[in-house]
């Protein structure tokens, strides 16, 4: 089980605000888990080493960008309010941990899954005094990224490369989107 898959499972444990997980709500996530696990390694033994395929990064970001760009507008206004100086009206790009929940918690533009990917990521890297909101973008493309490419959630994920690549070309670094032979 690697580092994202763990994430992943506790995300999807975690379907309650209070961040907190109870065995009750863990285990049938669990064993579903350990089952899909079992699944797709007798599945990934089958497949030759040219059939097997990751999904990338920037493939996403096509689906993504728009829906992405939206929800950072948003979120940022909601962050801004909790993050402006009263004398200046100027904003430090940091809010608490408590102020990160309220905000995403009363949105219904991310998944519940989303949301507690992001707060336990958030709380891990950033610990609960001072969350840096600036990155919120990256963020969420990355959490909504990991989530789409965990095995825990579909063990059939790898076919989406090429889905994605067929439907959406390839994106560049610099943003560009390019057909791919």
């Amino acid at each position: 089980m690697c580092e994202n898959d763990l994430r992943t499972l506790l995300a999807l444990a975690d379907e309650n605000p209070n961040g907190k997980i109870t065995w009750r709500d863990f285990i049938p996530f669990g064993i579903n888990a350990v089952q899909v696990f079992l699944e797709r390694n007798k599945q990934q033994a089958k497949l030759k080493e040219e059939e097997k395929v990751s999904l990338k990064p920037d493939l996403l970001k096509c689906l993504y960008d728009a829906e992405i760009k939206k929800v950072n507008t948003i979120m940022l206004k909601r962050f801004e309010a909790f993050d402006t100086d009263k004398d200046t009206g100027k904003h430090s790009g940091l809010i608490t941990f408590a102020e990160m929940q309220v905000c995403f918690h009363s949105t219904s533009h991310m998944t519940p899954k989303e949301i507690n990917f992001l707060l336990r990521d958030y709380s891990m890297k950033q610990g609960m005094e001072q969350i840096n909101y600036t990155n919120f973008a990256a963020d969420l493309y990355m959490t909504r990224f990991e989530l789409a490419n965990s095995r825990i959630m579909d063990i059939n994920m790898d076919i989406i490369d090429k889905v994605v690549i067929d439907e959406c070309g390839a994106v560049t670094e610099d943003g560009k989107t390019v057909t791919l032979n």
